[in-house]
């Protein structure tokens, strides 16, 4: 899980700012055989900056 929190002193939005998101993972074993079910969730991005054209995107889920 990963999220990160931050402001300019200026005031103005940060760049690139990755939402939050979280990747979870079921893993098993059976003798030599390895097999895993991962899937991965991102919250959508709306605290852009319009200055750099950075674009507003959706939540998403792999």
């Amino acid at each position: 899980m990963s999220y990160v929190c931050g402001e300019r002193m200026d005031g103005g939005n940060l760049y690139h700012m990755m939402p939050f998101n979280m990747k979870l993972s079921l893993d098993h074993r059976l003798q030599k055989w390895q097999s895993a079910v991962e899937m991965q969730f991102v919250d959508k991005k709306d605290d852009v900056q319009a200055i750099r054209n950075e674009t507003e995107t959706p939540s998403t889920s792999l």
